[in-house]
Formats: C-alpha cells, structure tokens, sequence
C-alpha cells in the first residue's frame, strides 16, 4: 500500500510538475505569439498604406492619362477640321484650275482652227509630240488633217502614233 501510495503521490507530482511546465511554456509561447501578431498586424498596416499610396498614384496617373487623352482627341479633332477644310480648297482649286486649262485649251484650239494650214504645221513641227498631239486631238478631223499634211512626215508619223493612243497627254514644259 505505501508503494502505491508513492506510486501515486510520485505521478500526482509529476503530473504536477508537468502542468507546471506546461503552463510556463505557454506563458513563454504567449508573449512570442504576442509579438508575432503585433509584427504581422504592424506588416498588414504597412502594406495597407502602401496599397493606399500605390492606389492614389494609379489613380492619379490614370487621371493624367486621361487629360492626355483628351487633348489628343482635341487635337485629332482640330485636325480632321483642317484637313476637310483643306480637302475642300483642294477641290475647289482642282475646280479651278480644269477650267483654267479648259479656257487655255479652248483658246489654243481657237487659234489653230483660224490658221491656215502650213503655218500651223510649221509651228506644230518644233513643239514636242505630246503637246502637238494635245492640240490636233482637240481640233475637227478635217482641220486636223490638212495640218498634218503640211507636217515634217517623221513628226506627222509620231503625233499620229500618239493621236492612236489618245489622251492624257504627257506635256512636258521647258
């Protein structure tokens, strides 16, 4: 009986004693899970303030970015207007200039169509083939030929070459 009344009040204090060691690792454990979690709550603060800050700047240059954008789109804007305005000078000076060339045209066949023959074809005879042929494309068939028969025969042959091509007509100005 005494031994198991040692038995049992040597287990009782070893129990004792193990609890009492338990609790001191705890306590132990405590403060460093303690510190552990202010470490982590003080970390979690610090990446909330750089996530704040890193937001602020996105927001900041996605602000900038859109103030750019806008100005672009301004300036496309005020592009496209001048280039329609341009487009449409362009097209009134094309305008234009087709009835300046049409006039000028008009007059150079007015003169040749009232010159006789041989002298027309004398001075179609030093003028390039393209614009000779320009001329004599626009004149009436008859005047055109007696012109043309009155020409240098090598002369006569290249402008007929190109009066067979037809118009547009390459003229050259010197």
């Amino acid at each position: 009986m005494i031994r198991t009344f040692l038995l049992l009040a040597f287990t009782t204090s070893l129990f004792a004693l193990e609890s009492v060691d338990c609790n001191k690792i705890f306590e132990m454990r405590k403060s460093e899970l303690i510190r552990e979690l202010d470490k982590i709550s003080k970390e979690q603060r610090e990446l909330e303030a750089m996530r704040s800050g890193e937001s602020k700047a996105l927001d900041a240059k996605k602000e900038e970015l859109v103030k750019i954008q806008q100005d672009i789109d301004g300036k496309l804007a005020k592009i496209e207007e001048s280039k329609e305005a341009i487009d449409k000078l362009y097209k009134k000076n094309q305008k234009v200039l087709a009835d300046i060339k049409k006039t000028k045209g008009s007059k150079l066949v007015d003169l040749y169509s009232k010159m006789k023959a041989g002298p027309a074809a004398a001075v179609l005879d030093t003028m390039d083939v393209e614009l000779s042929s320009s001329i004599l494309f626009k004149l009436n068939p008859k005047k055109a030929s007696a012109i043309m028969a009155k020409m240098q025969p090598a002369k006569a042959s290249a402008v007929t070459m190109r009066l067979e091509e037809g118009p547009p007509f390459k003229i050259t100005k010197k």
